[in-house]
């Protein structure tokens, strides 16, 4: 039996004109996010844990919506995040001082401790895409994506 390979399967329409958009978009944050994700792990870290730590490092006492906005995740997400950070000693949740029904989530001296190596990774990248991209393509990219997000968003 012959070995079908991607070569052999008919070219589709819009390969033609050099692929869909978002297709390029998903392969590239794919890319990146795996490159990310290997140096993460060296480090102990997750994505998600990297994202919410980062955040509450620059952003004490964050509350459950704010992350979840910032993270980009649903509800049950950031609780699950929260509550693994919390039982390795990362994170503490507080009463928020003016309303006893929410809870403000704060980095611990641990936490510090497991991000600040972390930190520098998204710069990191970015720094990584410099080197092959000229400052003003990629000032264009990040131009042409807010405008995406914007029509999408809208």
């Amino acid at each position: 039996m012959k070995k079908e390979t991607n070569e052999s399967l008919q070219q589709l329409p819009w390969q033609e004109r050099g692929g869909l958009t978002g297709h390029w978009l998903k392969r590239a944050y794919l890319v990146m996010r795996r490159q990310l994700e290997g140096e993460l792990r060296q480090l102990g870290l997750t994505h998600p844990q990297w994202a919410a730590l980062g955040q509450l490092y620059y952003r004490p006492g964050m509350t459950h919506s704010q992350l979840e906005d910032a993270l980009m995740i649903e509800a049950p997400s950031v609780t699950s995040l929260i509550n693994g950070m919390e039982k390795k000693g990362w994170v503490k949740r507080r009463q928020h001082p003016e309303d006893a029904r929410i809870k403000q989530i704060f980095i611990t001296e641990a936490g510090k401790k497991v991000i600040e190596p972390a930190l520098r990774l998204g710069e990191a990248g970015e720094e990584q895409l410099r080197q092959v991209i000229p400052a003003e393509e990629l000032e264009q990219v990040k131009k042409t994506l807010r405008k995406i997000v914007q029509l999408y968003e809208s």
